[in-house]
């Protein structure tokens, strides 16, 4: 295996396959998604401050995810 070939359990693997294709966009809007899904899910025992900070906190940390399974995951020549 050379220094820029892959592991053969990245290049089968769906999911970081999956997300390696997706554009920055649709990654942005995965983790606007799941920000607006944690919103309602903390209603009523939460105050609004901590709805907001939970809802950043969650786009935040799955765009992070989502960029960091793409820089371990990827080829160098692939990254867009």
């Amino acid at each position: 295996m050379s220094d820029f070939e892959q592991p053969t359990e990245y290049k089968n693997a769906l999911l970081p396959g999956y997300i390696n294709k997706l554009d920055a966009h649709h990654k942005l809007y995965i983790s606007l998604g799941v920000a607006v899904l944690t919103y309602p899910t903390t209603i009523g025992s939460l105050s609004t401050s901590m709805h907001v900070m939970l809802s950043w906190l969650s786009y935040s940390l799955t765009s992070i995810a989502l960029s960091w399974t793409t820089i371990l995951t990827s080829h160098p020549a692939e990254v867009k």
